[in-house]
């Protein structure tokens, strides 16, 4: 899982790496009038997006808020981040509450605190999530995967649901499953009235309770998927600036092979914060 996410998540990044716009500041926006032709970086405090991107969009900051459409990938990691407007591709997102109102032509990867998927919004194709609190209420052309503490479903789901949940899986009323429902959980799910499952429904009660050594496992693995993730984009937003570095270091020996190996030794710690 661990391998797969991370390729999902590395993706974008191998691709269309030339002549990418990197802007960086407390307060990063790109307004309505504007239009993003190569691949768009940005890092700060804060970053809005009002202008149409022609290609990926990678962000890092405190909020994110998407408010144009993105054609292509967009790869966001935020305290918040809000998407207000299309995507035409895949969507992959690391934050704290995250808000999907519109929608995603393909894929949409998260890993977060709060994850709300409006009834305006959609997607295309599979959901993946590694999250706290989810709630899905808008259609999904694809199939649902994750792991959630709470996870409510009151929306079509073309294919099959995946899931560990703690607490019991709930499918609203909008709630229209076209495959089958396999969720690991303690309790059994919470179905309303007017919930359709065209599939079967298999329950797997082997979850450890919460406190466990298994979800001591998954917290440490959740972490750990945001400091790389952190880390990976931090990397491509300044990678160019790290280059020149790099070829200064190499250039000379004493001071500066001095200053190569802290840098080597700093790096994890630099990581982390």
């Amino acid at each position: 899982m661990i391998l797969a996410i991370f390729g999902l998540f590395l993706g974008p990044v191998l691709t269309h790496a030339e002549g990418p716009v990197i802007r960086s500041g407390e307060n990063v926006s790109v307004e309505a009038n504007q239009v993003l032709e190569g691949d768009f970086y940005a890092l700060g405090e804060a970053v809005t997006i009002s202008g149409i991107a022609e290609r990926d969009v990678f962000a890092v900051g405190g909020s994110i808020t998407l408010d144009a459409p993105i054609e292509e990938d967009l790869f966001a990691v935020g305290g918040t981040v809000h998407i207000h407007d299309d995507v035409g591709d895949d969507v992959r997102v690391i934050g704290g509450k995250v808000i999907i109102a519109e929608a995603v032509a393909d894929d949409l990867v998260i890993i977060g605190g709060t994850v709300d998927i409006l009834s305006s919004a959609s997607i295309g194709g599979d959901l993946i999530f590694f999250g706290g609190e989810v709630r899905v209420n808008g259609p999904v052309g694809g199939s649902v995967y994750g792991t959630a503490e709470s996870l409510r479903i009151d929306a079509r789901v073309a294919g099959d649901v995946q899931v560990r949940v703690g607490q019991p899986l709930t499918l609203g009323d909008k709630a229209d499953v076209g495959g089958n429902i396999t969720y690991k959980s303690a309790v059994e799910l919470m179905r309303g009235q007017n919930a359709v499952v065209l599939g079967t429904i298999t329950h797997d009660t082997a979850l450890i309770s919460s406190g466990s050594e298994e979800n001591i496992v998954q917290t440490l693995l959740f972490n750990l998927l945001v400091l790389v993730f952190s880390g990976l984009t931090l990397f491509f937003v300044l990678r160019t600036r790290v280059s020149r570095l790099i070829e200064t270091i190499f250039e000379g020996y004493g001071r500066l092979g001095l200053v190569g190996l802290g840098m080597f030794l700093a790096i994890p710690f630099v990581s982390i914060i």
